[in-house]
């Protein structure tokens, strides 16, 4: 458990607990008011993004999206009560995006919480860029792949990986995408326009993020349909060459079966016995002239 240090800027302050515990749970409390059914939302696992206007202050539950070690996109959910002076902050674990809050207002001639907090979703939002710059890597390698070699199921099961990336990512940004949608319905006419206009910019990315994430899902469906018929394609190659192989040895086999029974067929007999090749030598060329027949028919059907 840890308690971060409260941090100053130049207008608002702002606390990240990391976790959650008795005292910051009385904490909490203390500096708003009517929270208790927000702690049950920190104490028990959020399943979507959402916000609500309390008297005082918004609270957002938030899922966010990060990409760990094994290419896989996990989210981690992240609390905000946002007052006009104070903000602050639960999250389930020590994580970057807290480190690159920006502190120094300097150049913002006026600063509240909600504008603040904006500042530290936009940030969060370089993130998700990444992991979608990451993604779209994955896209692209994965189209030179099937292209270049021999379709197989591991790429399959690697294309149904990144679908399923995919379709996490997109499970966290559309609700995320009406949360902002709701509040700037609620609020577009209450805040100022310097706070409008840093919930607009998170809109318009939020939504390029959306978008970009619906045309990456329609790009791994057709990775898929495309690798399983280049699968398919490659089976039914194989499957012919076995069969044209055996259309190839019918003749051959045919005849060998024939005078390979055991029955008297006279000149044939008689010859062979007498240790003459020519009957031999006969069925020899039968055999391949009856081969060769069938080998000039497949071509000319373009069967091979």
């Amino acid at each position: 458990m840890k308690i971060s240090k409260q941090k100053k800027s130049t207008f608002i302050s702002y606390d990240i607990y990391h976790g959650i515990n008795d005292s910051i749970l009385a904490s909490i409390r203390k500096k708003f008011k009517n929270v208790d059914h927000n702690i049950n939302d920190i104490i028990s696992p959020i399943k979507i993004s959402r916000y609500e206007n309390k008297v005082g202050y918004v609270y957002f539950a938030l899922l966010l999206p990060e990409y760990d070690t094994y290419e896989n996109i996990v989210w981690k959910q992240t609390h905000a009560f946002v007052r006009n002076d104070y903000i602050l902050f639960i999250d389930e674990d020590e994580w970057g995006w807290f480190d690159v809050l920006n502190t120094d207002k300097k150049n913002t001639s006026k600063e509240d919480g909600m504008t603040f907090f904006s500042d530290f979703i936009g940030n969060a939002m370089t993130g998700m860029f990444d992991i979608l710059a990451k993604l779209q890597l994955r896209i692209e390698r994965m189209e030179q792949s099937i292209f270049r070699n021999i379709p197989n199921n591991d790429q399959l099961s690697e294309i149904q990986n990144l679908k399923k990336n995919i379709i996490n990512f997109k499970s966290v940004i559309v609700p995320l995408c009406e949360v902002f949608e709701s509040y700037w319905e609620e609020n577009s006419k209450k805040v100022d326009l310097h706070t409008q206009r840093h919930v607009r910019d998170i809109l318009r990315k939020i939504k390029k993020l959306r978008d970009n994430l619906e045309d990456f899902h329609g790009i791994t469906k057709l990775l898929s349909e495309t690798n399983e018929t280049l699968i398919a394609r490659s089976t039914n190659e194989t499957i012919k060459r076995l069969t044209l192989f055996n259309a190839l040895l019918i003749g051959p086999s045919t005849i060998a079966a024939f005078f390979g029974m055991n029955i008297h067929f006279g000149w044939f007999t008689e010859n062979a016995s007498n240790g003459q090749i020519a009957p031999l030598l006969g069925i020899i060329c039968i055999m391949i002239i009856m081969t060769s027949c069938v080998y000039l028919f497949f071509r000319k059907k373009n069967w091979i």
